[in-house]
């Protein structure tokens, strides 16, 4: 069953599908972050300027 297991893992296509959507997904809320971060920042910036 063990061997099994393995050699199905390795040929199945989903797999790759999946670890791909995960990553992208992972990818796109780092940009996401990383976007409302530089917002935040830029905002923080001006309101700590503007008195």
């Amino acid at each position: 069953m063990v061997a099994q297991g393995n050699s199905t893992a390795k040929r199945d296509p989903h797999w790759d599908w999946i670890l791909a959507m995960i990553v992208q997904m992972l990818l796109t809320l780092l940009a996401i972050v990383l976007i409302f971060a530089v917002i935040l920042g830029g905002f923080a910036a001006l309101l700590g300027s503007m008195p």
